[in-house]
């Protein structure tokens, strides 16, 4: 929620309950505000929206995250059921009514099904009606999980790509989207929640091996010319050989195919509004895992089928890993517009249920402002008020919430400044193989290097697989890439038209040892090219820990990889041999101490943000542009408080 103020909020009266399916009636106080509104599939049975088909009812549920409406002035009122007055969202008929206009409230909604097993529920009615819409392990048995948050017994994992899943979503969707349509107050779709595969959770197993998704496997693995066959012993016996890499490869497809799909059903009811798919979770896992593998989350094949990212990263503690960082840099990096309205910090806690708390008021400084800084159109912070299983997410009554207003009556000082602002356009990018990021994981040198690139003020790209080819050359000249061993066939061909572009590839480490099914180049596909630089620096001597974090119900799954870095000052070194220093740092900033720089333009102008990663306060002595054009550079400075870490 956006204003002077901290809007309203909805809160259950109880843990997991939810009003029944109806129409209440949303009295608030704040003329000018912001809500998400979420009506997934639901904990409750209770909340199904009625259709004629009874077999259909189970699956159209509606979260009903309602009971008490509370003020931040203290006072608080009762949601009501009235039938006689229209409301401003209707459950069940998702129509916001006059209401809307009355609370001057402007929403986002998510509409249609996800697959995270400890949010939603599917009975055995439903189960029964639809027994081949629900994930299976390796062994052809349904993948599940004990309970659920209401306490309901062996809920399975729906599919990613099941007809009868697909039809009952897009009827939801069709019927949400119609109603709200015409809102004034309406600004974006989000396709569902969250979606990602049983292993993910690291206690279920690897899926999904229904039949009619391996026969799809198969259509895919002809149509990419692999000769491959999907084959249970063989995927058993070797589940990281050519079959397995396919295997995971082909998951990923199937993910963003679902999410096209249900893109299509937005743009057939509604083309005016933007539709975004919402990420969770951690991909930037380091060496030894993949979370990207687990989730099926490939950010460029999504980028390709919605209109952008609605992010949800939920950092833990101090965030030594730069989580925030890492999800908005590279979900920025595909020129598609972003917004985080479920930006998250944990605080880990043993006391607290969960294991952690919400925001620090140092967090949620630096985490709203990094988000600003990244040219992000509508952050939010999570959340207001509510306990979950998996921490005290309130920032109610909480230090962080009278920083929260500090830092949002700030960025309403700033607006003047910030309107019509979007991240500037990288020149120098660092190169993120597809292959080696699912089969290898995150490399822990990928993070470091980007790291000290912050800390040098760069403004970097993460560029994936997509986004290479010709036309790249001329927006991002320059490529580092680091420890890339597997590279997909294809974009090895692309990155032969970047740089017959023009384009430069600095390289340093492993680089195309093989393809993306593990089989071997002959050769280096770029020994001896024009526009490749091979720097031969050995890594920094000194040993570096990386440690990837996220949420559970526990505190927060820990994992620690040792690695020593890529020479960053030999690489520097290389790329200004080639292209001058603005391409790096396109605003230099003198400052004693550590300090991130975000740039941001409206095609002229110039914007920077900067946060101050100092325990005390502090500004920088110089900001001055480097010549990358005929623009003005834009600086608010506000006072630099102890413990705020950001400026802009």
């Amino acid at each position: 929620m956006r204003g002077k103020t901290a809007g309203v909020i909805v809160k259950p009266e109880g843990h997991n309950q939810n009003f029944p399916a109806g129409q209440y009636v949303l009295k608030v106080a704040s003329r000018r505000m912001r809500v998400e509104v979420w009506p997934g599939p639901s904990a409750s049975p209770e909340t199904w929206i009625g259709f004629p088909d009874e077999s259909e009812k189970p699956h159209q549920q509606q979260t009903a995250l309602l009971a008490t409406v509370s003020y931040v002035d203290g006072t608080a009122s009762q949601l009501r059921k009235d039938e006689e007055q229209r409301p401003w969202l209707s459950l069940g008929s998702h129509d916001p009514g006059s209401e809307a206009e009355e609370a001057r409230m402007f929403f986002n909604i998510d509409l249609g099904e996800h697959n995270n097993p400890f949010f939603i529920y599917y009975p055995p009615s439903f189960q029964a009606a639809f027994p081949n819409a629900f994930m299976q392990d390796i062994d052809g048995n349904r993948i599940k999980i004990d309970s659920n948050p209401i306490g309901e017994v062996e809920n399975p994992v729906p599919a990613v790509d099941d007809p009868d899943l697909r039809r009952l979503s897009k009827k939801l969707i069709k019927q949400g989207v119609e109603s709200l349509r015409g809102s004034p107050w309406l600004r974006y779709y989000v396709i569902a929640g969250e979606e990602c595969y049983p292993d993910y959770f690291g206690m279920l197993p690897v899926g999904d091996f229904r039949k009619a998704f391996t026969d799809r496997f198969n259509l895919y693995s002809h149509q990419e010319k692999w000769g491959l066959a999907f084959d249970r012993e063989a995927f058993r016996a070797d589940p990281d050989g050519p079959l397995g890499k396919a295997w995971y490869l082909f998951r990923e497809h199937a993910m963003a195919d679902r999410a096209a799909d249900y893109m299509h059903t937005f743009l057939e009811n509604d083309s005016e509004h933007p539709v975004f798919y919402p990420t969770h979770g951690n991909p930037f896992f380091g060496l030894g895992q993949s979370g990207r593998k687990q989730l099926g989350y490939s950010p460029g094949l999504i980028a390709g089928a919605c209109d952008g990212f609605e992010t949800g990263q939920i950092s833990i503690d101090t965030d030594v890993e730069f989580l925030n960082l890492l999800t908005l840099s590279h979900n920025t990096s595909w020129g598609v517009p972003v917004v985080s309205p479920r930006l998250g910090n944990k605080t880990l806690d043993p006391s607290a249920r969960g294991g952690g708390r919400s925001f620090t008021p140092t967090m949620l400084r630096r985490l709203f402002y990094e988000a600003i800084g990244h040219g992000v159109w509508h952050a939010g912070l999570l959340q207001w008020t509510g306990v979950l299983g998996d921490g005290e997410w309130f920032i109610r009554d909480t230090p962080a919430e009278q920083e929260a207003l500090q830092v949002f009556k700030e960025v309403e000082s700033a607006s003047p400044y910030l309107t019509g602002m979007s991240r500037l356009q990288s020149r120098v990018g660092l190169y993120i193989s597809d292959s080696t990021w699912i089969h290898k994981g995150w490399q822990a040198r990928w993070t470091g290097f980007y790291q000290d690139a912050l800390w040098d003020h760069w403004q970097i790209a993460l560029v994936g697989d997509q986004l290479l080819g010709e036309e790249l050359a001329s927006k991002i000249p320059v490529l580092v890439s680091l420890d890339n061993t597997l590279i997909d066939s294809q974009a090895i061909q692309r990155l032969k038209e970047y740089k017959k572009a023009g384009g430069c590839l600095i390289r340093w480490g492993e680089f195309g040892q093989a393809d993306e099914l593990g089989t071997p180049f002959e050769g280096d596909p770029f020994k001896d090219a024009h526009g490749v630089v091979d720097v031969q620096s050995p890594p920094d001597e000194s040993q570096r820990e990386l440690m990837n974090a996220c949420t559970t119900g526990l505190g927060a799954h820990k994992h620690v990889t040792r690695y020593q870095a890529a020479p960053f000052v030999a690489i520097k070194e290389a790329i200004l041999s080639r292209v001058p220093e603005s391409y790096l740092c396109p605003v230099k900033i003198e400052a004693a101490g550590r300090i991130h720089a975000y740039t941001l333009t409206d095609g002229w102008n110039l914007v920077t943000v900067l946060v101050n990663h100092e325990s005390q306060s502090t500004a920088p002595e110089e900001v001055q542009e480097t010549g990358i054009g005929n623009r003005s550079v834009c600086l608010q400075r506000l006072q630099a408080n102890p413990n705020r870490e950001p400026q802009l």
